[in-house]
């Protein structure tokens, strides 16, 4: 997977009403909530072009890990 390099990320999903949902980057943790329409949003900063680095969801019940990401053009 490829980020655009020197612009903020959006990144969302689903999940249950009110699940906390953590976000593991690059030695940063992003944390948010989920609404009660079961999504979920966060921005990631900006980040020069470069990687490979693994970003990690975490909800409630589950994690999901997507490996090689870079950012670029």
């Amino acid at each position: 997977m490829v980020f655009q390099r020197d612009k903020k990320i959006s990144v969302w999903g689903f999940g249950n009403p009110a699940e906390k949902i953590a976000i593991d980057f690059n030695g940063h943790i992003y944390r948010t909530v989920t609404q009660k329409n079961r999504k979920w949003s966060i921005s990631l900063p900006a980040h020069n072009a470069g990687g490979p680095f693994n970003i990690i969801f975490t909800g409630t019940s589950n994690s999901i890990e997507l490996k090689n990401v870079l950012f670029g053009d």
